[in-house]
């Protein structure tokens, strides 16, 4: 008998003896491999998108030591020209 759940439900299947008895437990087997192997690819993946924020945040903050960043840049304008004519 092989028990799953289907949509939340519990569904069972008897299993004839004989031939399909082994055929089914390689089944299994595979599927058990299956799902080791999608969880080592969705760590791997994990791992691979963290060490990429990382080297961005890192590249970013490069980026704003050098003075290229967005604060870096100098204000002109209105502001500047009013506080010129306050002072004359």
């Amino acid at each position: 008998m092989v028990t799953h759940a289907v949509k939340g439900k519990t569904v069972s299947k008897a299993i004839p003896s004989g031939p399909a008895v082994e055929r089914t437990r390689a089944q299994l087997a595979e599927y058990q491999r299956f799902r080791e192997l999608s969880r080592d690819l969705v760590a791997t993946n994990e791992q691979i998108c963290n060490a990429r924020l990382q080297e961005a945040a890192g590249a970013s903050s490069d980026y704003k030591k050098n003075g290229v960043g967005r604060g870096a840049r100098r204000r002109t304008g209105a502001r500047d020209s009013t506080r010129r004519g306050s002072r004359e």
